[in-house]
């Protein structure tokens, strides 16, 4: 080989592995992936991480009773969350043009790494719900009568905002505007990479539901355009963090999944049919999850209908919605309620287990008194699982409304058993080994007591307690 084909093979080859070499300088904090089952599900700092999460915002109005992002995160924490979801606005940035205030964004990083909780970020920015906001888009954008939708005599398209008024709508076919909010996404990147040590935020949604006023008035090609260029501000960033996007509405968007830029998409529904939820989780998309949906009074048969089915789940929201009339996980005074209780019981579960259910596959993972809205208060049910029959019983109190509803799930040899309130767990076969624990940050089972079932004669009962997972190993 001649000396100038070295050459060339060498510079080939410095081509061909650049690309490695940087990627391998990148911090990943957050991605979506997949396993060879075809799971998708939400991975931080390389563990897999259960995607359920509370949504809150910081109301402008004063009716609200509560408008402090670190404040309402303590609530979240206290309900059992470790995903707090919140609206980042783009007013608060850059209220001026080119000059920033972090000290909101800085706050919640800061509170977070107390509480040991992630962040997932709403964005709130040029198109909020179809319109530009102005309680979320910064004056001097609302002024930029060059970035705004027109008609075609050239005056602006007036947007019903819904709960606002008529406002201005941004042209999604507009370079400037995209340009400068491009900018915007890359000096969070930045100021998160380095301020966000213990990267606290693993998840950010590209502006919010901006199908709800029919695709901002431009049609959905100019908009998931848009949306897909600001997500391609984190895709070539050196910091990644996944991006995702909600719709408005019980109807799904394959373009979406067709956006090189983005996560994942999942949508609104505000809705307690359990078969409306089944059905959204069970549609195709790269990772199935309910973007958000109310705190309704069987929030957690919802909850664990996503997870049985392969999905996540968002809570709209955190205390009662005024503006929509939207119930909350606490009521209007900021005390638990019904929900609350229940939400709690499940979420302190979950967290025990909840790597493992985040990339488990469906097969291997079946939920009790599902079958409709609102559980039976009596319910008495055994279900194939991993050759075994596992079964789910519970029955009627004074006190006690509805019936619990839980899951069961199967992986190398063992089945992980939670619920929402006390219940009892049944098998046919001899529980050899049984005890409540969770799993630790390298994925170990760690056990807390050991627990003990009794015969009758329809199967071997294993008590459940509220909050607890158990490991039960049959023979």
């Amino acid at each position: 080989m001649k000396t100038y084909q070295i050459k060339r093979l060498l510079q080939l080859i410095f081509v061909m592995i650049l690309p490695l070499m940087l990627s391998a300088q990148d911090i990943v904090v957050s991605r979506v992936v997949n396993t060879i089952e075809g799971k998708a599900y939400l991975e931080v700092d390389g563990k897999p991480f259960l995607y359920n999460s509370v949504q809150a915002w910081k109301a402008p109005a004063k009716e609200f009773l509560m408008d402090d992002y670190p404040a309402l995160m303590n609530k979240a924490q206290e309900a059992g969350y470790r995903i707090f979801t919140f609206w980042l606005y783009w007013r608060d940035l850059e209220h001026e043009k080119g000059s920033y205030d972090w000290s909101a964004l800085d706050a919640m990083i800061k509170r977070a790494e107390e509480l040991d909780m992630r962040l997932d970020l709403v964005w709130g920015g040029s198109n909020f719900c179809g319109h530009l906001d102005p309680r979320f888009a910064p004056d001097w954008l609302l002024d930029w009568d060059e970035v705004h939708l027109k008609d075609k005599n050239g005056k602006p398209v007036m947007c019903q905002s819904g709960d606002f008024g008529f406002t201005y709508g941004a042209d999604a076919t507009n370079k400037l505007l995209l340009k400068a909010e491009k900018q915007m996404m890359a000096d969070i990147i930045n100021h998160l990479q380095t301020n966000d040590k213990k990267h606290r935020v693993v998840f950010f949604q590209v502006l919010n539901e901006i199908n709800n006023r029919g695709w901002s008035y431009q049609g959905i090609k100019p908009m998931l355009a848009y949306a897909d260029e600001l997500g391609s501000v984190f895709k070539k960033a050196d910091y990644k963090i996944a991006t995702r996007m909600n719709v408005s509405g019980k109807i799904m968007f394959p373009e979406i999944d067709k956006l090189k830029n983005i996560d994942c998409y999942g949508p609104d529904p505000y809705t307690d049919d359990i078969e409306m939820i089944r059905k959204l989780i069970n549609s195709p998309t790269k990772m199935p999850y309910i973007a958000e949906n109310a705190a309704y009074k069987n929030t957690t048969s919802l909850m664990i209908t996503s997870f049985a089915n392969g999905g996540g789940y968002n809570t709209y929201m955190l205390g009662p919605d005024l503006v929509w009339e939207k119930p909350g996980i606490y009521d209007l005074n900021w005390e638990p309620w019904e929900v609350t209780y229940g939400v709690y019981n499940l979420n302190i579960a979950l967290n025990s287990v909840g790597s493992l259910i985040a990339k488990m596959p469906k097969s291997s993972i079946i939920e009790f008194n599902t079958e409709e809205s609102y559980p039976q208060t009596n319910y008495h049910q055994l279900k194939p699982l991993a050759g075994k029959e596992v079964g789910m019983k519970t029955w009627g109190r004074d006190k006690v409304r509805n019936g619990a509803v839980a899951m069961a799930m199967y992986k190398d040899g063992y089945y992980y058993l939670i619920a929402d309130r006390i219940t009892w767990f049944i098998f046919k076969n001899i529980p050899l080994q049984i005890s409540s624990g969770q799993f630790n940050e390298s994925g170990q089972w760690v056990e807390n007591t050991r627990k003990y079932h009794y015969n009758n004669e329809d199967g071997f009962y294993v008590p459940y307690h509220a909050g607890e997972c158990l490991r039960v190993k049959l023979d």
